[in-house]
């Protein structure tokens, strides 16, 4: 922050960096081109050509990768999988589209795939595949594709009740009724058998101890949105979203 005085008046100016840390969605929304600006993302493939290295780059803010140009010294390290900070101007393609002419490149996270990385670049892996690493999945474009969808579903499906008076209700994710026998509960107890086995009492039964009677994952809202909404207004009522993925 600068500070002086103007006819004894106090005038503070702040001062920005004139490099702006921007998400690869933002980019593509709005014209940013002769700008130099800072992007974070991880290397979703490389192609070496002569003296230049291209890296396809993906922060998870949208689909689109953002193509970033490097030089090849460090390609060794620049690998798919690797998470970067990038710095550089942005400037069109000859395909007219978005690219990052590089500064610098910071290396945060590098990545190996000889080391056992599971995911090679420009390859299509099956589900079943993909579900042994679950920790790695939301780097899958389909996979990331899923939850950006289901975020948009849940988000317009949120609105609109919003915008109809709706209340949103969080029900209890245990419960102790089975939704009026209609569907198939899973009953939850201790997975530490000595845990469970000290809680025993006479008069419960083993699964019974912890919560002092039979407890379930719950399969239905409605019994608690019945009790919820008597004691709402009539403009409003309650409503619950589950998804199971």
């Amino acid at each position: 922050m600068i500070c002086w005085f103007k006819n004894f008046e106090k005038i503070s100016y702040r001062l920005y960096s004139s490099t702006q840390n921007l998400r690869i969605i933002n980019i593509f929304r709005s014209n940013y081109v002769g700008e130099k600006i800072q992007i974070k993302g991880w290397i979703k493939a490389s192609r070496k050509m002569k003296q230049h290295l291209f890296l396809d780059v993906n922060d998870g803010s949208c689909s689109k990768n953002l193509q970033v140009i490097a030089t090849t010294a460090n390609a060794s390290s620049l690998t798919s999988g690797s998470s970067i900070i990038a710095t550089g101007v942005l400037q069109h393609s000859p395909k007219n589209e978005f690219e990052l002419n590089s500064e610098h490149i910071e290396l945060c996270g590098g990545c190996n795939i000889q080391d056992g990385y599971p995911f090679a670049p420009r390859k299509v892996y099956s589900t079943d595949y993909v579900r042994q690493y679950l920790h790695f999945r939301p780097r899958t474009s389909h996979f990331s594709s899923l939850l950006r969808i289901r975020d948009a579903a849940t988000r317009a499906i949120h609105n609109f009740f919003h915008k109809e008076g709706y209340l949103h209700v969080h029900t209890p994710i245990l419960t102790s009724n089975d939704c009026e026998g209609a569907g198939e509960t899973f009953a939850v107890v201790p997975n530490n058998q000595e845990t469970l086995k000290n809680m025993v009492r006479s008069h419960l039964l083993p699964e019974e101890a912890y919560f002092n009677s039979k407890t379930f994952l719950t399969v239905s809202a409605q019994l608690h949105l019945e009790a919820v909404v008597h004691g709402l207004s009539k403009n409003s009522t309650c409503w619950k979203l589950n998804v199971l993925l």
